[in-house]
Order: C-alpha cells, then sequence, then structure tokens
C-alpha cells in the first residue's frame, strides 16, 4: 500500500513538474507572439509611411512633367503663330508666351528644389527615386536651354528675351544657392590611417590609466577636420577601406546595425545601410587601419 501511495506521489510530482514547464514555455511562446505583433505593427506603419512619401514624390514628378507638356504646347503655339507672318505685328503675342514659359519653368524649378530638399532630409531610401528627380531636372534644363534658343531664332526683341533670361538667372541663383545649402548639409569627413598617424594628427590620445599602465586610445575632443575626405551622407553608401576587415577600427560612434563591414579580398567595404542613424552621433568617420 505504501509503494503505491509512493508511486502515486511520484506521478503527480511528475505531472506537477511537467505542467510548470509546460507553462514555461508557454508564456514564452505569448511573450514571443506578443513581440512579434508589435513588430509586424511597426513594419506595417512604417510601410505606409513609404508608400505615403513615393507617392508624394511621384505626384511631384508628375507635376512637374505636366508642366513641360504646357512648355512644349506654348512652344508649339510660338511656331505656328509665327508661320508665314511679320513677327513684329505678333510681337506682343510672343512676348506672353515667353512669359507664361519663364513661369513653368521658375515654378518647376521651385518644385525640384523642394524634391531634392526633402530627399536630403528624409530616412527612406527608395531606390530609383534620386535617378528620377535627377532625370526631371535633366528635361527641365534641356527644355529650358531650348526655349532660349528659340526665342532668339524668333528675333524677339533683346529686351524682352533678355527680361526672361534675366527672371530665370535670378531663379537659378537662389535654386543654386538651395542646392550648395543641401549639399552642405549632406557634407560628411572622414579620413581612415595607422594609429601612429591619427595620434600625430592629433585625432587621437591615450587617456586614463596610471602611469604607463591601463592607458585606451581615444578620440581627442577637437581634433580638425581640415585634412579629411569628404563623402555625400545621402548618396555615398559604400567607402573602401585598403585593409581586411579584422585590421579595421572604428573610433567615431555610429549606431549598430546601421553599417557592415564585408571582406573584398585584402580590403573592406563598409556598407552603411541607415545612413540616418550612421551619421546620427558624429558627421566624421575616423578609422584606425592597423
Amino acid at each position: 500500500m505504501r509503494f503505491k501511495f509512493a508511486a502515486f506521489s511520484l506521478i503527480v510530482v511528475m505531472v506537477l513538474t511537467l505542467v510548470s514547464c509546460n507553462q514555461g514555455k508557454i508564456d514564452e511562446l505569448t511573450q514571443s507572439l506578443a513581440n512579434l505583433e508589435v513588430q509586424n505593427q511597426q513594419l506595417m506603419q512604417e510601410n505606409n509611411a513609404i508608400k505615403a512619401y513615393i507617392e508624394e514624390v511621384v505626384k511631384v514628378v508628375k507635376s512637374v512633367d505636366q508642366d513641360l507638356e504646357k512648355i512644349m504646347a506654348a512652344e508649339v503655339d510660338i511656331r505656328e503663330m509665327t508661320k508665314d507672318v511679320d513677327i513684329n505685328a505678333i510681337e506682343g503675342n510672343i512676348k506672353n508666351k515667353l512669359g507664361e514659359i519663364g513661369d513653368y519653368i521658375v515654378e518647376s524649378k521651385a518644385k525640384i528644389v523642394e524634391l531634392e530638399t526633402s530627399l536630403a532630409e528624409t530616412k527612406h531610401e527608395v531606390k530609383g527615386l534620386r535617378s528620377l528627380v535627377a532625370n526631371v531636372k535633366a528635361n527641365l534644363k534641356a527644355k529650358e536651354d531650348e526655349i532660349t534658343k528659340l526665342a532668339a531664332e524668333m528675333g524677339v526683341l533683346e529686351d524682352d528675351l533678355a527680361s526672361l533670361n534675366n527672371e530665370i538667372e535670378q531663379k537659378n541663383s537662389t535654386i543654386s544657392e538651395q542646392e550648395d545649402m543641401i549639399a552642405e548639409q549632406n557634407t560628411r569627413y572622414y579620413t581612415m590611417a595607422k594609429a601612429s598617424e591619427l595620434k600625430d594628427r592629433g585625432i587621437l590620445e591615450k587617456r586614463g590609466g596610471f602611469l604607463f599602465f591601463g592607458k585606451t586610445t581615444k578620440l581627442t575632443t577637437n581634433f580638425s577636420t581640415a585634412d579629411f575626405n569628404t563623402l555625400d551622407a545621402v548618396s555615398d553608401l559604400e567607402l573602401t577601406i585598403p585593409v581586411p576587415s579584422n585590421k579595421v577600427m572604428i573610433h567615431t560612434p555610429h549606431i549598430a546595425g546601421s553599417y557592415q563591414l564585408v571582406d573584398a579580398g585584402e580590403n573592406t567595404t563598409l556598407m552603411i545601410s541607415d545612413p540616418s542613424a550612421f551619421w546620427s552621433a558624429s558627421k566624421c568617420l575616423v578609422v584606425e587601419t592597423k
């Protein structure tokens, strides 16, 4: 009887132990499921944000394309109205058409600058968007040159043509300043060298420890970037380092997961997958090559 009771007790203990272990696994799986749900929601939100951003960029690009169509239509009008006609008699009409074209060109350039600014600031890197904007910008520039040439061919009064060109040039100057500002905002600095050279240049120093013991190599707090190389934070996403990855040490702070070091024979390729995160803590990249 005692043996049966002991056996029964053992079975009860084993069952309770199994239930307890399984409950732990169930709790763990439940938590994992909850985490996956949160991640899924975050991915859906990010996907919707990227989709909305792409739609907005495409909308503006289509708007510029429509302006180009209007420019071409106005160009056709000018050519038609000057067929077998004394240009002096319709000088006012030509001037109005050129003014209309000038307005379209100026408006389109402003839209493109807004797009370029948006692309420079966005954290959404979508393949093809930059080339799309660059292409429509090139088309607009080609059409602007063509219209200026047409106006000269039509024999429009020099004052009128100069006025149109002056307005466009003023806008070009403003746009150029904005583009320079964007380029400056996107400029980042990097250097790569052996530790001894980086110390000689005042970029690295030994700190901490006692006497000659326990000191570590750290970035100095006020090094100069005068002799650093430059790159564009948005478009330059790969950098070749002339040593294998096991001889690479990055001293500046950059968020883990925003980049990776990929061996490429005797060299290493620094691949930046998230430029916004990569450059968030420092606008400089200091690489020690051992």
